[in-house]
């Protein structure tokens, strides 16, 4: 195939909930210190946590999501959407808080996945405090999961998700009203 995967060997399978799958990368990226324990307490500690917020009995952001905006293309058929906690977009941009690679849910990308990246701002965790870094995480969080959806609403076809030249063109002209629903959410 022609995906290519971004390099995310070493991370760590932290939390499952109904509908999510959250990993903890444990890489360091280019200077960029992943800050294992202060992620792994975001995915699973207290109120905010995101195991709480993504689909629990109080805050269901997929429920939000799915009744609102759809469902999202199940690639791998385990019913999750895997959510990885990553310094890898930081260490691209430092503005980048999260990635929804939509070629990841094509037939011709090396490994299939229906996820979301997520690069918590953790380089103002010890300015801005804990809480800061998971509004930033939950709020990307709701964000790029509903790209994942609205890719899925719009692409997937026959079985699949198929992309063609002319969808790109689409894509490329949606991509103001993609990102505002986004914001949106």
């Amino acid at each position: 195939g022609s995906g290519r995967a971004i390099p995310l060997n070493n991370v760590k399978l932290v939390a499952e909930t109904a509908h999510a799958k959250f990993f903890v990368d444990q890489n360091s990226r280019s200077g960029f210190s992943p800050q294992v324990d202060l992620m792994e307490r975001v995915v699973t500690e207290g109120p905010f946590a995101l195991t709480n917020v993504f689909d629990s009995d109080s805050v269901n952001i997929y429920k939000f999501m799915q009744e609102n905006f759809g469902d999202y293309y199940d690639v791998d058929n385990d019913g999750k959407v895997s959510v990885i906690i990553t310094p890898y977009l930081s260490s691209i941009s430092s503005n980048i808080l999260g990635l929804f690679m939509n070629d990841c849910l094509l037939e011709d990308f090396d490994d299939h996945r229906d996820q979301i990246l997520i690069a918590p701002p953790l380089s103002d965790a010890l300015v801005k405090g804990e809480n800061y870094v998971r509004h930033e995480t939950i709020t990307n969080l709701c964000h790029e999961f509903q790209h994942l959806v609205n890719f899925s609403q719009r692409y997937y076809r026959d079985g699949h998700c198929s992309f063609s030249d002319e969808d790109l063109i689409k894509y490329q002209y949606e991509l103001g009203f993609d990102e505002g629903c986004s914001v949106c959410s």
